[in-house]
């Protein structure tokens, strides 16, 4: 064993008991950004609701179309990951977690049921922390991002943002290839 792994074998134990410690000690930390991440997300539907609204008062029909089209296909594919959750269990509870759905209060409902620490219950085919995760995934991809570069006025800003997110990807993309790098010059495997 070399000198690096040697350092790594004491170092890693360390750094794991320090970790698990502050976990606990902050777990309002954990609350506060499931929460907020929570409200933003209920915020954003209400956002898009409204400017569905105004696109159509205001005679803009192709982009109400387009925001109502990009909300609705959130809401099928989380509605879907409901189904995929709950369809071994109660009927009572598919119908309850897809009303949950509908209603725009799903991120708060997850946000409480991680924060809790709810186990998974024996009818659900994923844990809350994976549900969680899955429904954001869902809002990003087809309503969030597309959403916001729907709105932008100009063609000149929509290509402004979408350069910007491809950036994003690609760094993100990167950082985590520079890790995974990092970590297996570290593991020696």
């Amino acid at each position: 064993m070399g000198e690096l792994e040697r350092e790594y074998v004491w170092f890693r134990p360390m750094m794991e008991t320090i970790a698990q410690r502050l976990l606990k000690s902050v777990s309002w930390g954990l609350k506060m950004r499931l929460y907020t991440g929570a409200a933003l997300s209920t915020m954003d539907l209400l956002s898009d609701v409204y400017m569905i609204h105004t696109y159509v008062t205001t005679g803009q029909h192709e982009a109400a179309l387009g925001l109502a089209f990009m909300v609705g296909l959130c809401l099928l594919f989380q509605l879907f990951l409901a189904w995929i959750q709950t369809h071994k269990g109660p009927r009572l509870v598919m119908l309850k977690e897809m009303l949950i759905v509908l209603s725009g209060t799903k991120p708060g409902v997850d946000a409480k049921r991680v924060a809790d620490g709810n186990e998974q219950a024996e009818h659900a085919a994923i844990n809350p922390e994976l549900e969680m995760t899955g429904t954001r995934c869902f809002e990003l991809v087809f309503e969030s991002i597309p959403g916001a570069v729907l709105q932008l006025d100009s063609a000149g800003r929509r290509t402004a943002i979408f350069f910007c997110m491809i950036m994003n990807g690609a760094l993100l993309l990167l950082l985590r290839s520079f890790s995974t790098a990092l970590l297996t010059m570290v593991d020696g495997r």
